[in-house]
Parts: structure tokens; sequence; C-alpha cells
């Protein structure tokens, strides 16, 4: 039986995946799709304890998919040597692949490429683009390969290309695919909100909230926060928030890895003393930072927040104070890009 990344890639009804899951009958199956179930929802010591059982399992395919849980996973549980040796052991198991005489492995193999360059940004990882390898990914992970290909037009500033690719991959997917939707939508929510078109950015969010809510899967909208620019503030805060709560606890977490990993935050105390100061800031405060780092004008984030303009002087009065800094040009110390 198919185990393999099977939880990102199944279509299912929102709100019935722990039931669908639990009645798989597969022991390895089942075990490492509650490994990805548990990530999706924020649970990353869960995920990183099981996924680490199989990092030197003989399936070459079950094994990498073990690594990407296990990888992610560690960013949130903070452990930066593991995401390293995960890394490693992916790397190593992508190589034997892309030699596979079978298009199919070798399709994984281009997915763990997009994974390492678009997302961990790991440079000098050779692999081939996964656009060439998309029809050969099952069904259910063809859509995570228009994720990666959005993603990567997104960091390239390419926001009405990265939104015409969500577009053409949820119009052409057969069925449903939640956990790779709610992923999409982020991104294009991502993209609407970069171009200030606020309508457009609010549907993609709701979207994929909706997709979420029912099984509690906020992992991806709480490591895609900073990039939504306020719309989790605005649209979840009031009317769910112990769901709001979780999100921040779990940007937060991820956040930190994040930029350990890629060497942001200074070694030993300084790393401390960073965190501490932005873990400081007050929700509104976190978002106006973000917003004002981005290039955002005053009146333009007011607007967004929906609050009033000297409401807002205050709060990015108190973001500078309680970060010891004098302007938006010191943000970069501390806020991701």
């Amino acid at each position: 039986m198919e185990h393999k990344l099977w939880f990102m890639g199944t279509s299912y009804v929102p709100g019935e995946a722990r039931t669908l899951i639990d009645n798989l009958e597969d022991s390895a199956h089942r075990e490492m799709a509650r490994a990805e179930f548990y990530y999706f929802r924020g649970e990353s010591e869960k995920a990183a304890e099981i996924s680490e059982k199989y990092l030197q399992d003989e399936d070459l395919v079950f094994r990498m998919s073990a690594c990407l849980i296990y990888i992610f996973s560690d960013f949130s549980v903070g452990g930066v040597e593991a995401v390293k040796a995960g890394a490693h052991v992916m790397k190593v198991t992508a190589d034997v692949l892309l030699h596979s005489e079978d298009r199919k492995e070798r399709a994984y193999a281009a997915f763990a490429g997009s994974v390492a360059k678009v997302l961990l940004h790991i440079e000098d990882w050779e692999a081939p683009l996964i656009f060439e390898y998309l029809t050969d990914l099952p069904k259910g992970l063809r859509l995570w390969g228009c994720y990666f290909i959005a993603y990567d037009a997104y960091q390239k500033g390419e926001y009405e290309r990265s939104r015409g690719i969500v577009e053409t991959g949820l119009a052409f997917s057969p069925q449903l695919y939640p956990v790779s939707s709610i992923y999409l939508h982020l991104v294009a929510a991502m993209d609407a909100v970069s171009m200030k078109k606020t309508k457009e950015a609010e549907e993609h969010f709701r979207a994929a909230w909706e997709l979420a809510e029912p099984d509690g899967l906020l992992e991806g909208i709480g490591e895609h926060h900073g990039l939504l620019q306020g719309l989790v503030e605005q649209y979840i805060k009031e009317e769910s928030p112990e769901e709001f709560d979780r999100i921040f606890r779990i940007m937060e977490r991820f956040s930190y890895g994040w930029q350990k990993w890629h060497g942001l935050r200074s070694k030993g105390e300084g790393a401390k003393a960073v965190g501490g100061k932005l873990s400081a800031l007050t929700k509104e405060e976190f978002v106006v930072a973000m917003l004002a780092n981005r290039g955002w004008m005053n009146v333009e984030i007011a607007e967004h927040m929906g609050i009033e303009q000297n409401q807002l002087n205050r709060t990015l009065k108190a973001v500078y104070k309680k970060l010891g800094i004098a302007n938006r040009r010191q943000l970069k110390k501390y806020m991701l890009q």
C-alpha cells in the first residue's frame, strides 16, 4: 500500500482527516500519515518523533517522505542540528533517486529538490525543476508542485505570475485536496495583499481558513503569518481567539527556528536577545512592524488594519522602543523577509 506523503496528497472531506487516518490498515502507512497530520496541526514534537523512526527506511521514497516531515517539524521543535541531519539524509536519498530508471522515482527527487531550493534555500542542491516532472507525481502531490513554483515566483516579486499558477492549479484539480489547497490559497492571498488587492486577499485567506479549521490544520497559516501581512489578525483574531493564539504560537516557534537555520540570528546570547525583543511585541505591534518593514506607508497600514492614524503612530513608536531602534531601516534586523 502506498504510504508516501499520503496525507499531503489525499483527497478527503475537511473535518474527517483523523477518522480517515485511523482507518488505514497498513501500520507504517497509518503511522506516517499521523506524522503528517500532527505536523500540519502544529504538533511538531509528535511529528518529529514518528518521522525520525523512518529516516533510514529501505524504501527510498518513504525515507525521503519521513525526511520532509522531520525537517520541518524540527524548525518548530528548535533542533537546527536535527534539521541539518534530516536535510543531509534527504539529499543523499534524492541523489540516488535521481539515477533511478523509474521516472516516477525521479519525480520524488525533483519534489525534494524543490523543497530544498524554494523553501530551505539550499542553493547548491542539484536537482531537476519540479515542472519537468509534475505529471509524474501522484495527482494529490501535483498541487504541491504548483505551490513550490508559485511560492518561488512570489519570492521573486512576480505576484501576478504566482497568482496565475495558483489559480491554474486549483482550476484543473479534479478533486479537493485540502492540505495542498490550503497552501496554494495562502500564497494567492500573499500575492494579492502584496499587490494591495485587499478583497482578493481576503477571499483566498478565507478559503484557506475554511479548509484548515475543521481539522485544526493551522501550521501553514502560522508559517506564512508574517507574509500574510495582517490578514490573520483581521479575520481570525476576534471570531476564533483560541485558534488565533495557536497560530501565533506556531509562528513564533517556526520563525525562531527558521531564522536560526538561515543565520539571521547571531549565536549564543545574541540570538536570545533578538528573540526576546521580538517576542515582547504585542500581536498588533508585530503586524505593524512587519508591514512597515515591507515598505508600506503609514496611511496604508492604518487602512489595512482598520485603525486610526494616531493609534498606528503610537504602535510604531512602541515597536521602536521595545526593539531599541530608531527607524524602519533597522527593523530588518528583526523581521523575516
